[in-house]
């Protein structure tokens, strides 16, 4: 009967560390940063957030927002709900599905999120 525990035992802690390793050790590469060095980058927002959601681009680079969800999303500066760090990176209103939204920002690192999904999150940096 004690074998039999340690076996239970044994097979639980095995199978905890394989979820463990799956939420914590993915090979998923969309979430790590990207750089870009061009003159126009594009991020794609849909119903689970943006791709990518870290960016760092050169100055005088045009980010396009395109919306490739179900529903409208607004991507913003940070703090939600207000926008006031940077009142310019706010397109106003959400971009629905199959439209897009521009803008050149300035220099620095921005948190954005988005206004309708403010659990939808990302940043980007603007080098010099």
């Amino acid at each position: 009967m004690k074998k039999i525990h340690i076996v239970i035992l044994m097979v639980l802690f095995i199978a905890l560390a394989f979820i463990f390793y799956r939420n914590y050790s993915s090979n998923d590469k969309s979430d790590e940063a990207v750089t870009a060095s061009g003159e126009v980058f594009t991020i794609i927002m849909n119903d689970e957030g943006f791709s990518p959601s870290e960016v760092a681009v050169s100055k005088g680079t045009k980010i396009i927002w395109v919306n490739e969800g179900v529903n409208p999303h607004w991507p913003a500066s940070n703090f939600h709900p207000t926008h006031g760090i940077y009142p310019e990176f706010d397109p106003l209103k959400g971009i629905p599905p199959g439209e897009e939204w521009s803008i050149v920002l300035k220099t620095g690192k921005w948190r954005f999120h988005d206004h309708l999904y403010p659990n939808l999150t990302g940043t980007l940096e603007v080098g010099k």
